[in-house]
């Protein structure tokens, strides 16, 4: 494979992500950058702000961006990034440096920075989509994943843990997600109306979720295949809900959905769609890339072949062109609802 050449490469360096796993490997990290890209001019810029990240994203004269970070500095970066007309945005990508590191698993990047960073020459540059939501009063980007119910409290909750507990990772969204399932496990009912990626056939359908993510990447939280078949090149966001269960099932699916086999589950739907909307009957708070939105109507949409981001060679079938080209999805509930594994028991009759 022939090693992208870049004359300059900005280092973007979030000295507090992953409890301070940022600031510390930084140096070892700017070296091995320079020894990988010898003929690259390195300039290395500490993050000071949200507002910061996007400024850097919306006037870097870099050709690469490295993101030693976690999700939700990225995800600021590609605020200011789509700001830009697209032949004039930056390629992107990952040192994985946060708690969750779900778009660097996307990439297939390593999640140790130093061997991220050593693996980076070897990366090549994919045309990646990127997702929007529409709440009426945000207009926001997002990379990865949009979620809305348990899962947002889940994502919410996260960083407090993260911060009282100093943990990371898989761990760190399991303790998280048991103490939603526990506390705040309320259902919410949404009007949902989506179409297929070519805008066509639409459907519209109720329900009262308790889950309710879209998914641009296959992951959150730090590795839960909510979505196992979601790729990043294929014009296409992937949507999944589960509604119908009590608090036992729940603790079951957690563990099903960490491992993607949760789809043929009773009270799950997976589907498709290129543009989708949502009507909640109140205001709640929803997580766009770790990030706190609130509102109760939401236009989202896929914005295809948005950014370059760098992938490995062995990065998974989530960022293969168009592996899922053809795989126009059919919004219909009946189709996408499955019912094969009834795992129901009688404390799910209640909270």
């Amino acid at each position: 494979m022939t090693q992208p050449q870049y004359q300059k490469i900005t280092l973007l360096v979030h000295a507090g992500a992953g409890s301070g796993t940022g600031g510390t490997v930084a140096p070892q990290v700017a070296e091995g950058l320079r020894a990988g890209f010898p003929d690259a001019e390195i300039e290395v810029v500490e993050t000071k702000s949200k507002q910061h990240i996007e400024d850097i994203g919306r006037s870097s004269t870099a050709e690469a961006i490295l993101c030693l970070t976690g999700d939700g500095s990225i995800h600021d970066l590609a605020q200011g990034l789509m700001a830009r007309p697209r032949s004039e945005r930056p390629v992107v990508g990952m040192i994985p440096a946060g708690s969750g590191n779900d778009y660097a698993r996307t990439l297939g990047m390593p999640l140790d920075p130093l061997k991220a960073v050593e693996a980076l020459p070897g990366c090549r540059p994919v045309r990646a989509d990127v997702g929007h939501v529409n709440t009426g009063a945000d207009s926001v980007y997002f990379l990865q994943t949009l979620s809305f119910g348990v899962d947002a409290a889940v994502a919410l909750n996260t960083e407090d843990l993260r911060r009282s507990t100093r943990s990371r990772g898989l761990g760190l969204y399991a303790r998280a997600a048991i103490d939603a399932i526990l506390h705040e496990f309320d259902a919410h009912e949404v009007a949902v109306r989506a179409q297929d990626r070519n805008g066509g056939e639409e459907r519209e359908f109720s329900l009262k979720a308790l889950i309710l993510a879209v998914q641009n990447g296959p992951t959150y939280g730090s590795g839960f295949k909510v979505a196992p078949r979601a790729n990043i090149t294929d014009g296409i966001l992937d949507v999944a809900l589960i509604s119908g269960i009590g608090k036992p099932t729940a603790l079951y699916y957690l563990s099903r959905i960490q491992r993607g086999t949760h789809e043929r589950l009773r009270g799950v739907m997976s589907f498709r769609t290129s543009r989708l909307e949502l009507k909640f009957t109140e205001q709640l708070p929803i997580q766009c890339d770790g990030e706190r939105l609130l509102g109760h109507e939401f236009a989202i949409a896929v914005v295809p072949d948005a950014i370059d981001v760098l992938a490995t060679p062995e990065a998974p079938a989530c960022v293969q062109q168009g592996v899922n080209a053809d795989a126009n999805m059919d919004v219909s509930t009946d189709a996408n609802t499955y019912a094969n594994e009834d795992v129901s028991t009688d404390a799910d009759t209640g909270k």
